[in-house]
């Protein structure tokens, strides 16, 4: 089915896929990664919905690709090293 301006619609339900999606900017948190306490488990990257947070592969440290991350804070909890914190990015006493 297709509307006037050549937009197509699928009808039913429909899976989201976050992975391209820009985060809107009512989100005021962001994941900081304490390079010190990470051992580059990837317990993050496993849990990523939006698939954001790889390995480097020269340092053994995670990165964040922050422009796309949704802020959910799943990284945060799932590091056994706690190494990874949510920051207020209108808060710069937390930085």
């Amino acid at each position: 089915m297709e509307t006037q301006d050549n937009v197509k619609y699928l009808l039913g339900p429909v899976a989201v896929n976050f992975d391209n999606t820009k985060v809107a900017k009512w989100s005021e948190l962001r994941p900081v990664v304490i390079d010190e306490l990470c051992v580059g488990c990837g317990q993050c990257i496993l849990s990523c919905p939006s698939g954001v947070i790889t390995l480097n592969e020269e340092t053994k440290k995670i990165e964040i690709y922050d422009k796309y991350c949704k802020s959910c804070g799943i990284c945060s909890n799932v590091c056994i090293k706690k190494s990874i914190k949510m920051v207020n990015l209108n808060d710069e006493s937390e930085s």
